[in-house]
């Protein structure tokens, strides 16, 4: 009735990616990309705007520049939200950074399985 699900596929063409992406996208993205989100966007931003439009602006944010590294998805909207509510909440940069680890270290796994077994 709806149509033809949509086709999964992985981003791997070669098992010799996956070490990277587990590089840049579970340990060093996620460092970076906090750092710069969380401390450099919501530290100045919570005094002026308050923290609920922090997290709006700190998710839109979020997404806007994944989608300018071409890798445009409405997960980085809702992690962006739930990243900068983390952090917000916890006061702790090491949460948020654990927290994007974990969900890249997911899209790992998803397109490694995908790569193998696809």
């Amino acid at each position: 009735a709806f149509g033809t699900p949509p086709q999964l596929y992985s981003q791997f063409t070669s098992s010799d990616q996956i070490p990277e992406f587990l590089w840049r996208g579970c340990l060093w993205a996620p460092i970076e990309e906090e750092m710069l989100y969380r401390v450099a966007l919501c530290v100045p931003l919570v005094p002026l705007v308050g923290k609920r439009w922090t997290i709006l602006i700190g998710g839109l944010t979020f997404a806007a520049l994944h989608w300018s590294y071409g890798n445009l998805a409405p997960n980085h909207a809702f992690a962006g939200f739930a990243l900068t509510w983390a952090y917000l909440r916890s006061g702790n940069l090491f949460v948020p950074i654990a927290l994007h680890a974990l969900g890249n270290l997911a899209v790992c796994a998803l397109h490694a399985g995908l790569f193998y077994w696809g």
